[in-house]
């Protein structure tokens, strides 16, 4: 079952919305009648193309999802093969005659009719050359279809068109594009096309006063959460001149709003925008609020104090918010401690009533309201009592209920136009969109007509009720039953506060030693520096082919007691080495940071996913191992399955996960019941012997846990050749393991197993339906996050060769834009490899790539130091790598759409079996995920790193690695042992079972 906990702050917020939106009974009723008027008029009209279509289709239909990802994906593929497999798989996902329909406008009939004669086209064409020849004919009808739907969210395909399509009474606000920027590039082609609109619209001026909104991630590729320092002068230069030159003609323009991390980005940009002296003056400068941001009140008292120190009116455009769903899912991969939006539609309609609210009672912000909902706008006319207001509303939306409005009120209705490609501007539009449909939107009920009018009025203080819903649990405890570590984003200024003060004093031992019995062992010292700034970390011992004796002869003789301890008692210490992670929380990352030479983000989320596992195995070991399994029997007879420790395991963890993977080792050993000797990675002592002191302080007894800090040419064979061992866990090159499984088999008796999870060749493979911006996106984490020094990392992209021109520009862009260096900064994104020797070995890789494939883009590094650029590079099958290459190193092959068979054999023959990467909106190609490829973990249109412990567990196979996968239901058991108990219940010469339920005259028989 799930833990349920209330969400605190959201419970808080909505009582104090309540308090703030309560109007008397004449009020409430004034407003219960203008919008029931107005809903019962709009009833009567024909609905507007997307809420016609999902009432026709139903929302969660399997024709709705074929629909939307027609509308999302055909227009933009750009080879027929693809876009012909496409549409005849998605047309054949239903039936495309609605039961019911209402009236509807003629693109409506348009499409479902181009759907209805498709499917019909699909199921009585042959393969013959008649049917190929009519092929055309199929998709340009199917394209006209989508293009006139298309016209009912995309305004116009230019601005010249825009101009010539505006309406008298109406103003507008034109957006110029849908995606984000990804590169330089990208950012400067998006700049002038603001820049030109700015002058179109200049020289076209109206006295409706037409305006331009502007997205900041358009302007900068970083403009993101802790990017500060990379992005913020450049955004302020670029959104100054566009600011300037609407400043000249006249024209308002406003900075739309994005993402919660983005927040205060955004507010740092308008201020200085606002307080610029080139621009005072001027009022035209406009931002918008979104009211599902549990902090929209604060960011509306945050603008009326700049308003009222300038002396000067603000434009406010205030919206719901349209990345719900992906702020939420943002909130629980960082296992935020609160969501930062409402989680309930109910709520942000709710708040979005008392931002209304708090606007018209300033003198100085100039209240926008963006709404498609009667209620709401009756409220906001009944609340305004005669002050000025403007409604806004997205084109193809809302049009009969803003004439209705601005006709009653006489308060102007400015329409939010997006001008662009229809392959461009769509995609973007429906994920917009359908924000604006769900099942809960008062758009979507009003085409629904088994709801009455007050179901789909319905206040949102009456459905919130006097005692608010909590909405979701926390993010932390919204994913499965246990509380995960809790997280911050780069965004939370008073987290990167206390990482600051912990990088600057990291707390490491002056001496670092191997512990056996947890007593400290001398040997020979070595100086530890910071893979960060070159500070002296410590003094370490390397220990000496005799302590690997020492260790192994002590986790044996602690074996029997350790094994003896109640696994309930085992697990415990798991939790409390778990609430210590979280405590000392700056004190790991620091650790990760200096000796690790990781990132922020990627230290926070090692010690994340080192607590999640200690939870995750400790739950599994109380669930599994705490008590016998009863299995079936025969009468008179009862069999029990018990789990026990197998003796003393050797971990042998790696240096690119020191806290996370040597930790899950450790704790999957110790929990069930076996005791350890750990050997970590020469690069990362310090992570190991903090982690073993930690673990000896939440209970793990000296005598099941020792750690030994030395050189595996000295204490390597001592120990896997020790009679005492009787396993290995293992995470390291391919090489290494496939030495250990010799070098087990030659010196033991007994078969001891090998749990090992080894290096990968892994491949993301992208045809031409995946939209381009997605998959850069997704290659750029999974191939350089961590400087590619995962073993899931992505190694190899094959992309259809339809999509090279599309793609190879977009990710040249974006590759140039990482910042490689210090790990310190936040702003950082690449930090070092671990050391020179594979800093080196990376670089005269590079260049020996340069000989035999082409380069297509590398980023800037420093010369100095641990640092290796990433690099991208096209080759062909012949020319890709046999081995993994353990560094930020993209190699990008094209392939024709019939190749795929040989790119599946190609995986094959490599031997390696880690992770695959599939981007595609094709069903049959995701279908191939029910297909043997031989991989431990398939990610489909998703990055492939970060596996998430209890949800993803991970682990390969050939040579990748062993299973079972690590952070999964069956991990523990391979550190187990299995004992069956079969015992007679009738050795005293009566079956008690059968005698209590044996017939009465059983005795005569």
């Amino acid at each position: 079952m799930q833990m349920t906990q209330p969400n605190t702050e959201e419970s808080r917020a909505v009582g104090v919305l309540l308090e703030q939106t309560r109007l008397d009974t004449a009020r409430e009723q004034r407003v219960h009648q203008k919008a029931t008027a107005w809903i019962e008029h709009i009833r009567g009209q024909s609905p507007h193309l997307m809420a016609q279509l999902l009432s026709d289709f139903g929302l969660n239909s399997k024709e709705s999802w074929a629909l939307m990802s027609l509308a999302e994906c055909l227009l933009r593929i750009p080879d027929e093969t693809t876009a012909l497999r496409f549409a005849q798989h998605m047309l054949q996902q239903g039936h495309w005659v609605p039961e019911h329909s209402s009236p509807a406008d003629w693109s409506v009939r348009l499409t479902e009719h181009a759907l209805q004669w498709g499917q019909r086209y699909l199921q009585h064409s042959e393969l013959t050359w008649l049917h190929r020849l009519a092929d055309p004919l199929f998709l340009n009808t199917l394209r006209q279809s989508l293009h006139a739907m298309a016209g009912k969210f995309v305004w116009a395909e230019d601005l010249a068109s825009a101009l010539r399509r505006r309406e008298e009474n109406f103003s507008y606000s034109f957006d110029m594009l849908g995606e984000s920027a990804l590169g330089q590039h990208d950012a400067e082609l998006y700049l002038n096309r603001y820049a030109q609109a700015l002058q179109t619209l200049g020289m076209n001026r109206r006295p409706q006063h037409d305006s331009i909104s502007i997205k900041l991630s358009a302007l900068h590729a970083r403009f993101e959460a802790g990017k500060d320092t990379p992005c913020l002068p450049a955004l302020i230069e670029r959104a100054l001149w566009l600011a300037k030159m609407a400043a000249q003609h006249r024209i308002d323009l406003t900075l739309d709003a994005e993402t919660c991390d983005t927040q205060n980005l955004a507010l740092k940009v308008f201020q200085a925008l606002r307080r610029h002296p080139d621009l005072s003056g001027w009022d035209g400068l406009g931002i918008a609020v979104q009211a599902y941001q549990l902090r929209a009140p604060e960011i509306l008292k945050k603008l009326d104090d700049l308003a009222v120190q300038q002396a000067i009116c603000v434009n406010v455009r205030l919206v719901k918010g349209a990345y719900w769903d992906s702020e939420i899912k943002l909130a629980q991969q960082l296992a935020l401690a609160q969501y930062p939006v409402y989680t309930r539609k109910a709520h942000t309609d709710l708040a979005y009533l008392a931002c209304a609210q708090q606007l018209l009672r300033s003198r100085h912000l100039r209240a926008q309201f963006a709404t498609h909902n009667a209620h709401t706008l009756a409220w906001i006319h009944e609340i305004a009592e005669g002050r000025a207001y403007e409604v806004q509303k997205l084109h193809g939306m809302g049009d009969t209920l803003h004439k209705l409005h601005q006709a009653e009120t006489g308060c102007s209705c400015r329409t939010y136009a997006p001008v662009g490609s229809f392959d461009v501007l769509l995609p973007y539009l429906l994920r917009r969109l359908l924000e604006n449909v769900s099942n809960q939107s008062f758009v979507a009920q009003l085409a629904l007509p088994e709801l009455d009018t007050e179901e789909i009025m319905a206040d949102p203080r009456l459905r919130t009720g006097t005692h608010p819903s909590p909405g979701l649990p926390p993010p932390y405890l919204a994913v499965y039953p246990l509380r995960r570590a809790q997280g911050f984003g780069l965004d939370n200024t008073a987290a990167l506060a206390s990482v600051a003060e912990a990088l600057a004093h990291p707390k490491t031992p002056d001496q670092a030693y191997s512990l056996i019995h947890g007593q400290p062992l001398p040997g020979e010292v070595h100086t530890h520096h910071s893979r960060a700034d070159g500070r002296i970390l410590s003094q370490i011992h390397w220990a000496e082919a005799a302590a690997a004796d020492l260790a192994m002869q002590a986790a044996s003789l602690g074996f029997t007691a350790w094994n003896a301890t109640p696994a309930m008692i085992r697990a415990q210490c798991l939790i409390r080495m778990a609430d210590l992670l979280e405590r000392d929380l700056m004190d790991y990352i620091s650790l990760l940071v200096h000796e690790g030479g990781k990132v922020i983000a990627d230290a926070l989320a090692e010690v994340r996913e080192a607590s999640d596992l200690c939870r995750y195995y400790s739950a599994q070991a109380e669930q599994f191992l705490a008590h016998p399994m009863i299995l079936p029997n025969i009468t008179g007879e009862r069999n029990t399955l018990h789990w026990q420790g197998r003796g003393v395991f050797l971990c042998i963890s790696p240096w690119n996960f020191p806290l996370a993977i040597c930790l899950g080792q450790v704790a999957a050993a110790l929990v069930s019941g076996n005791t350890v000797v750990v050997k970590p990675a020469l690069q990362t002592p310090l992570i190991a012997e903090r982690m073993v002191r930690d673990l000896l302080t939440c209970g793990i007894p000296s005598s099941a846990l020792h750690l030994i800090l030395g050189q595996s040419e000295v204490v390597g064979d001592a120990l896997l050749r020790h009679p005492r061992l009787s396993g290995v866990a293992l995470t390291g090159s391919t090489q290494t393991g496939q030495t250990l499984h010799r070098m087990l088999a030659d010196h033991h008796r007994a078969i001891l197993p090998l749990i090992a999870e080894t290096g990968g060749l892994n491949v993301m493979i992208a045809d031409s339906t995946a939209l381009p911006q997605h998959v850069i996106r997704d290659v750029m984490t999974s191939a350089f996050n961590s400087a590619g020094q995962r073993c899931s990392s992505c190694r190899i992209l094959f992309i259809q060769d339809s999509m090279q021109a599309s793609i190879l520009p977009l990710l040249t862009d974006a590759v140039e834009q990482l910042v490689v260096g210090d790990p310190c900064d936040p702003a950082t994104d690449i930090g070092p490899v671990i050391d020179l020797k594979a800093r080196d070995t990376l670089r005269s890789y590079q260049r020996e790539l340069d000989q035999r494939a082409e380069r297509v883009a590398m980023a800037s590094c420093p010369e100095t130091g641990c640092f290796v650029a990433p690099s991208v590079h096209k080759c062909t099958l012949d020319t890709l790598p046999q081995e993994e290459i353990f560094g930020p190193i993209l190699h990008v092959v094209t392939y024709p759409l019939e190749d795929l068979a040989l790119i599946h054999a190609w995986i094959h023959h490599s031997g390696y079996g880690l992770t695959l990467g599939l981007q595609s909106r094709v069903p049959e190609q995701l279908q191939l995920a029910q297909q043997p490829w031989p991989v431990g973990n398939l990610y489909i249109n998703r990055n492939q790193i970060g596996a998430a412990v209890g949800c993803q567990p991970f682990g390969g196979q050939g040579l990748s690695g062993t299973g079972f996968k690590a952070g999964g239901p069956h991990y523990l058991f391979r550190f187990a042992v299995e004992h069956v108990i079969c015992e007679n219940l009738t050795s005293l010469g009566i079956n008690t079972e059968l005698a209590q339920d044996s017939p009465p005259d059983a005795e005569h028989g």
